[in-house]
């Protein structure tokens, strides 16, 4: 079974314990170990959205997107921007800083 606990505080920790009861009366109680968080559900964010080529050199392109529709309950803290060869399968990070800015220029690309 299930039981959803209401009444928490958002960013204060609990314990919880569970006890069994019959007509003869009241069983121990198992425990949790670790206290629990009470804050929303934390998740991977979502695809960031639009991804669009903005400008192209023979050697730099410069590229702009959306955030994602949803964080994930947390603040982003960096995008990764890779490349991939047309032809191979393998993407490789092209920006070495955390970005947080939804745009950016890959240089010293090569042919």
């Amino acid at each position: 079974r299930v039981a959803k606990v209401q009444g928490l505080n958002e960013g204060y920790s609990y314990f919880f314990r569970v006890k069994a009861e019959n007509k003869y009366g009241i069983g121990l109680p198992v425990e949790t170990t670790e206290p629990t968080l009470a804050a929303d559900p934390i998740d991977r964010p979502t695809e960031p959205r639009d991804l669009e080529v903005t400008a192209v050199t023979n050697s730099s392109v410069s590229l702009k997107w959306l955030p994602p529709t949803y964080d994930g309950g947390s603040p982003l803290t960096t995008y990764l921007v890779e490349r991939c060869r047309l032809g191979e399968s393998d993407h490789t990070r092209i920006n070495t800083d955390d970005l947080l800015q939804t745009e950016y220029t890959a240089t010293g690309l090569s042919q």
